[in-house]
């Protein structure tokens, strides 16, 4: 299934733009061409309950005060209301109550008028599934059904959403129908998400800011979960790079779906971007990798990735707001979960990094691209991986 989503963007002719963080700051040309100035919400939809009707963006910044005075009209029922307004990190969620009969709306904000549709909430497609999630890019589809198939043979997963930010290798209908074809996934769905990624605020970092600037990633995860998930068993957010094992052979899910608060937090393990002297390129790109580098066999950073189980979450806020790294609106007293690692592959990469943002090479991310050479007195094989990978994948 392919999902189109409701954007609310201003008039780029208009007075009303996205401003970053210290504006008056001198920004060079391909910052803008980075920065999301006018795309407001990247998604509009009913709630699971039918009476609410969620708008779902990127960090509004410096336009949180015209989001607080503006006003939504029900197209159909001529019903005028105000945003209740969540914000997250790096996301916010925005509600209102309208008709049922509503089926399109018109925002009134700082003097421009923006009409919009109302998408319908699909949480019974995914109702009591496992749950894959994740943003892609132009990822070799090869990785993405190797990816699927390890989480379905592994953890049990059943279910995949994947948000497209505008590959240009295929189109959305080649991944669906890729994984369409996989066994025991029974329900795949691809949401066309054609927003700006975000930029590398190297000015800002200069000045004591974030140099991360994100747009399209953040907010598909509050997305997913009000239009898509709140039905799930369970959702686990994990890149195509990245795949998570247990040492006691537990399933994520399962994990996610037995706690009292529904929560898993893990950490995440490079993989080196090489192979061993004399192997030879394996069925799966996947298979080839389990080679770490000895002085970095800890975790990589501290930025986890997680597993929840909807149902079981006690919410702190109105809206759950999850981030890329973390769950914002629910309770998690849980440490990590020493038990899984969330093994990040270093050669499963486009260079998208490199190709994107040139000149800033501040995250090791930016050459994991670039195939190293096997050093034994390096490079560790890590054996519970090649062992397991070859289960998944071995021919």
């Amino acid at each position: 299934m392919i999902i189109e989503p409701n954007p609310v963007f201003f008039d780029a002719n208009g007075d009303l733009a996205r401003q970053p963080e210290q504006p008056d700051l001198a920004r060079p040309e391909d910052f803008w061409e980075g920065f999301d100035q006018f795309g407001l919400f990247y998604d509009v939809f009913r709630d699971v309950d039918g009476k609410r009707v969620w708008f779902v963006g990127p960090d509004p910044k410096n336009l949180v005060g015209s989001l607080k005075s503006c006003t939504v009209t029900g197209k159909q029922s001529g019903y005028v209301t105000k945003f209740e307004i969540v914000v997250g990190h790096e996301n916010l969620a925005a509600c209102v109550e309208l008709p049922k009969i509503d089926k399109q709306f018109t925002l009134n904000i700082a003097g421009q008028q923006i009409e919009g549709k109302i998408g319908e909430n699909l949480c019974d497609l995914f109702k009591d599934k496992r749950v894959l999630l994740t943003l892609n890019k132009d990822n070799e589809l090869s990785w993405i059904k190797d990816w699927a198939t390890f989480y379905a043979k592994e953890h049990g997963a059943d279910a995949v959403c994947i948000f497209d930010n505008g590959s240009s290798a295929y189109d959305v209908s080649d991944i669906a129908e890729a994984l369409e074809r996989l066994p025991n996934i029974s329900i795949v769905q691809v949401v066309r998400w054609p927003y700006i990624f975000g930029v590398m605020d190297k000015i800002g970092q200069e000045n004591g800011l974030n140099q991360n600037v994100r747009f399209a990633q953040p907010p598909i995860y509050p997305s997913f979960f009000l239009r898509f998930g709140q039905k799930a068993a369970s959702i686990l957010n994990v890149d195509i790079d990245e795949l998570v094992l247990s040492s006691s052979g537990k399933s994520i899910f399962a994990e996610a779906e037995k706690r009292f608060f529904g929560n898993v937090k893990f950490d995440r393990f490079l993989v080196e971007n090489i192979r061993g002297e004399n192997e030879a390129k394996p069925k799966s790109d996947f298979l080839g990798y389990h080679y770490r580098n000895k002085s970095q066999l800890g975790r990589q950073d501290h930025l986890r990735k997680w597993a929840i189980a909807p149902r079981k979450l006690r919410m702190t806020r109105k809206a759950l707001m999850p981030w890329t790294h973390r769950v914002y609106g629910a309770l998690n007293p849980y440490p990590v979960a020493k038990d899984f690692k969330c093994y990040h592959f270093a050669g499963i990469n486009t260079g998208w990094r490199a190709k994107t943002q040139k000149g800033e090479w501040a995250e090791w991310q930016h050459k994991r691209h670039i195939a190293g050479s096997y050093d034994p007195k390096k490079h560790v094989k890590d054996e519970f991986l090649a062992k397991k990978l070859n289960e998944i994948f071995g021919q």
